[in-house]
């Protein structure tokens, strides 16, 4: 595909917390020609760029037959979120509260149990989009930081402002 057309990018799970988040990522990249949201009902927004394709998951092969794309992300089942929703469960409430303080202790086996932010997922998303990789990958929490990193905004090194010349 040619690079001024840019790409399009296939997103599983653009309705809930970290998928919707991804979708306005990737509807904001430049590089990113067309978005085909793939849900269980309507997202119910419009953009000029997104497709939002209405499926049943069980027949999602038969479904999006013939569907081409650049990059494919998926964004069901994860791991503890955190973030505010509209709908804040007690036991959510209260892990959002004390994962946080627990991730520094979580290393080795259990560093893939700490939670992480969901718009730091969402930009590895986009991230994931960027790093050039082909094939199915998979991310652990380092990966996700990795590639939440490739979004962020790339500012110039400031420069040291030039100081006059002492008079001798």
């Amino acid at each position: 595909m040619a690079e001024a057309e840019g790409s399009i990018a296939l997103l599983a799970g653009a309705s809930g917390l970290t998928g919707g988040l991804t979708l306005d990522a990737l509807l904001a990249a430049p590089e990113v020609s067309r978005v085909i949201a793939v849900t269980r009902r309507p997202l119910g927004r419009e953009h000029p760029r997104l497709a939002n394709r209405i499926v049943q998951f069980e027949r999602l092969e038969s479904q999006l037959k013939g569907t081409v794309c650049d990059v494919a992300l998926c964004c069901l089942q994860p791991s503890m979120l955190l973030a505010w929703r509209a709908e804040m469960r007690p036991l959510e409430l209260v892990a959002s509260a004390v994962m946080p303080l627990l991730a520094p202790l979580m290393r080795g086996k259990y560093a893939p149990y700490r939670a992480i932010p969901a718009s730091t997922v969402a930009a590895a998303m986009l991230g994931a989009t960027r790093s050039g990789r082909r094939g199915v990958q998979r991310y652990t929490y380092e990966g996700i930081q990795s590639l939440a990193r490739l979004t962020a905004p790339r500012t110039r090194p400031l420069t040291p402002a030039k100081t006059p010349a002492r008079a001798r």
